[in-house]
């Protein structure tokens, strides 16, 4: 019998209270950055997380676990699994059994730290969906199934999001971008 240790989180969820003006289908994108880093140079941020949501006028109150990341792998086969699959079963799965396993894994989204402790701030993040976005026509339970931030969606869908990979942070960010100091703005 083999045996191993590996890190691992606990399940967590994001809170996250929008005052809309309008009502508007957007994107939320929610990253990690080590606390007091803005500058997408400092190579210290990392996405947790993008989905879709529809906003109503006035206040909204988003409720995101961390099991349903768009970022991180649904389901890790295990090596006997891939095996016997492989030894018993066509070598060709359907294609949205492929994507299962695709994504950042899901026990590395958190990072370790320091013994010492590490401080780390959250930036979350919604834009306006874009008049070419595939996501305008895109089921959001359809979408939500698969980590597509890093694998797409099976069968030749079009990519939800037209924006680039790690936008805002593909570009210079300033404090006005993220608010005051890149903190809440209220």
């Amino acid at each position: 019998m083999a045996e191993y240790t590996r890190m691992d989180n606990k399940p967590y969820s994001f809170e996250i209270l929008v005052k809309s003006s309008a009502e508007v289908k957007a994107m939320v994108r929610i990253f990690l950055t080590t606390s007091g880093t803005v500058d997408p140079e400092a190579d210290l941020v990392v996405e947790m997380d993008r989905f879709l949501v529809n906003l109503t006028e006035g206040e909204n109150k988003i409720s995101r676990s961390s099991t349903e990341s768009s970022v991180a792998e649904r389901r890790q086969e295990v090596l006997l699994e891939f095996d016997t699959e492989v030894s018993e079963n066509d070598p060709y799965p359907p294609e949205e059994d492929l994507f299962d396993g695709c994504g950042w894994p899901r026990h590395l989204m958190v990072p370790r730290g320091k013994p010492e402790g590490s401080t780390f701030s959250l930036v979350v993040m919604l834009s306006q969906l874009l008049p070419e976005d595939a996501a305008l026509a895109t089921a959001q339970e359809e979408v939500a199934k698969y980590a597509f931030v890093h694998c797409g969606l099976p069968g030749g869908r079009l990519y939800p999001d037209s924006r680039p990979m790690g936008f805002p942070f593909d570009r210079p960010v300033t404090s006005e971008l993220l608010g005051e100091h890149g903190q809440d703005r209220g």
